[in-house]
């Protein structure tokens, strides 16, 4: 499950206290380069340049009350054939 506030900002996917849940995903089972994979797909289907990514502050955990610095992913030019 994901939740998220979410803003179109031209070309540009703003996902404000963003919230990813998965009953069978375990702590840390989700790396950087599945999230980049996923990230680009969703780039790739609603068709912009880039996705700004602010999670949610922690509510339990390792620093409970913390939120996490943004992350800005941008979408890879594919190469000419």
């Amino acid at each position: 499950m994901v939740m998220a506030e979410v803003d179109l900002v031209e070309r540009c996917l703003y996902l404000r206290g963003l919230h990813l849940h998965g009953i069978d995903v375990g702590a840390n089972a989700l790396g950087v380069a599945v999230l980049r994979d996923i990230v680009q797909e969703v780039m790739e289907a609603l068709d912009v340049d880039s996705i700004v990514v602010g999670g949610a502050r922690r509510t339990s955990g390792a620093g409970p009350g913390r939120a996490p610095g943004r992350l800005r992913f941008t979408r890879k030019v594919s190469p000419r054939k």
